[in-house]
């Protein structure tokens, strides 16, 4: 029985959805992956160091609107397939009730968002460590910091975090990008 009958749901975000994409892609495709602790301490950093990108960036709505224009979902269903296999299906479901991707759901969502910017930088700062910080941590304890050092192939993290943004019915760092049409962005070296 769970305390209070909370669940740990709300604690998982990007980093965990990192994880998951890698174990997908594993069971399908047999690549690379690790134990989830590991692939989730790699995930922290990497969002992070997104969070981070983030905090640069003013938004800007017409540029949103008009990502959220020129988004085929067709294509990205496409690419989904292409990338999880039979593992993007239960997304594509979970899509067709949630309706994400509709132009008017997007931006009701972008208006709270727009209002509320400095509040949400706000708290990012208040609330996340810095990047470094925490690689400062994998480094004393002589953990792996990319996907790279266990085997998955580094180049492919900006399909991965993009796909993390359809494991789950919940506003994490990648659908907050999407959302703001800066993911590709957030994603260039």
């Amino acid at each position: 029985m769970r305390p209070c009958g909370c669940c740990s749901r709300p604690a998982s975000g990007n980093e965990h959805y990192i994880s998951h994409i890698v174990d997908m892609r594993a069971v399908e495709f047999g690549t690379a992956e690790d134990l989830h602790g590991i692939q989730c301490a790699i995930g922290t950093l990497e969002t992070l160091r997104l969070y981070e990108k983030l905090q640069k960036i003013t938004p800007d709505r017409e540029k949103a609107l008009s990502f959220v224009k020129s988004f085929s979902y067709d294509d990205w269903v496409a690419q989904l397939r292409a990338f999880l296999g039979r593992g993007a299906e239960s997304m594509i479901t979970l899509e067709e009730k949630e309706g994400k991707y509709d132009p008017i759901a997007h931006e009701a969502r972008l208006e709270i968002v727009c209002a509320q910017w400095e509040k949400i930088m706000e708290i990012i700062k208040q609330e996340l460590p810095a990047a470094s910080q925490v690689e400062k941590l994998l480094d004393l304890i002589g953990a792996p910091k990319t996907l790279d050092e266990i085997g998955v192939d580094g180049k492919l993290l900006p399909q991965i975090f993009k796909a993390t943004k359809d494991i789950r019915d919940k506003y994490v760092l990648s659908r907050f990008a999407w959302d703001l049409g800066v993911l590709e962005e957030l994603l260039e070296k």
